[in-house]
């Protein structure tokens, strides 16, 4: 269920001003430069490397590269961003070049995040729940029925005026009446594949690049979503992505023995209570994630921002040593306009 990240929050590290596209691809080779501790990882951003191609002391040339690209003012790459604590930010990427990728773990949301907003074709990309909606295995009764939930409820998530704890109700109830909808399709695993691998559901650019090197470096990744968690992996699966480093939680299907969608599991994951989402991951997979103390949290909604709540709990911003510090940068892809 498609959300658009609106208005500042102090708690977000840094924005992507409208170049969502170009961002996804800074975060690659962000990754790439923290991981190699190499000047050419950079070069792609058209930011000066002098003349050393790799690092004499590790982190300092990238740390230098970073701030260039991201505090300097006019420049190509600054443009993208917004940033409204560059203090903070160069504390937390500083942290994290200390720690190293042996330290990293990647929380991301799904659509509108690692997938596009808006596809090459300049439609709105297809979100988990929407490929029902342009499924022409599923009966127009099931289309409408769809369309007119998201129109009803949708106002009520975005509506400004009302708390969020009135909020919460609401959005189980259009969860579950939409996934009663789904399952009265009698959708097969088979069905669902060819679905999924049919749809125009897009990643942005970069993002297979971007997961290829987290499992080249075993670097655990966990996908939070408010969508569906068959959907995703298929997803994944047909782009090759499905990497034994990457954890999905988010809404998952039950199927009988004869392949049919028969319920959904009872735990709902919904836009506002993803920072329980680490109780779908296993004791161990929790555990594992605990582990690593710097977070690279991606997410298009600014609930977003507390999907690492329960794992990682972020004191950069206190007097602690590096040694000591945990980091949760925290990334929002912005797919709307908004004025700062």
């Amino acid at each position: 269920m498609p959300r658009q990240f609106k208005g500042q929050s102090p708690a977000l590290t840094f924005i992507s001003k409208l170049g969502a596209c170009y961002f996804s691809r800074f975060c690659h080779q962000f990754l790439q430069g923290l991981l190699m501790r190499t000047y050419s990882s950079m070069q792609n951003l058209n930011i000066s490397t002098h003349s050393c191609s790799r690092f004499t002391e590790p982190g300092k040339p990238l740390m230098n590269i970073l701030f260039k690209s991201l505090f300097e003012q006019n420049n190509k790459v600054s443009s993208y961003f917004y940033i409204k604590y560059p203090d903070r930010v160069r504390r937390k990427l500083s942290r994290m070049i200390h720690h190293g990728h042996e330290n990293l773990q990647i929380i991301s949301d799904f659509d509108w995040t690692l997938s596009r907003a808006v596809t090459k074709e300049g439609e709105l990309n297809a979100t988990c729940h929407g490929i029902f909606e342009r499924d022409p295995e599923i009966t127009n009764e099931a289309r409408t029925k769809l369309r007119m939930l998201k129109q009803t409820y949708g106002s009520v998530e975005f509506d400004k005026n009302i708390p969020n704890s009135f909020k919460i109700p609401y959005m189980l109830e259009w969860w579950d009446i939409s996934h009663r909808v789904i399952v009265s399709c009698d959708i097969h695993k088979s069905t669902l594949r060819s679905t999924v691998y049919n749809s125009n559901l897009q990643l942005r650019d970069r993002v297979p690049e971007f997961m290829a090197e987290l499992h080249k470096h075993k670097i655990p990744v966990v996908v939070f979503s408010a969508g569906l968690g068959n959907v995703i992996e298929l997803v994944l699966e047909k782009e090759g992505l499905l990497y034994n480093n990457v954890k999905v939680a988010s809404n998952f299907m039950n199927f009988n023995e004869e392949g049919l969608l028969v319920s959904f599991q009872s735990s709902v994951i919904h836009t506002f209570n993803k920072a329980f989402g680490s109780l779908a991951l296993s004791e161990e997979d929790r555990k594992l994630f605990a582990k690593k103390r710097c977070v690279m949290l991606l997410g298009d909604s600014l609930y977003d921002q507390h999907m690492a709540d329960g794992l990682v709990e972020d004191n950069s911003h206190e007097d602690v040593s590096d040694e000591e510090s945990s980091v949760v940068l925290k990334i929002g892809f912005l797919n709307g306009k908004v004025s700062f």
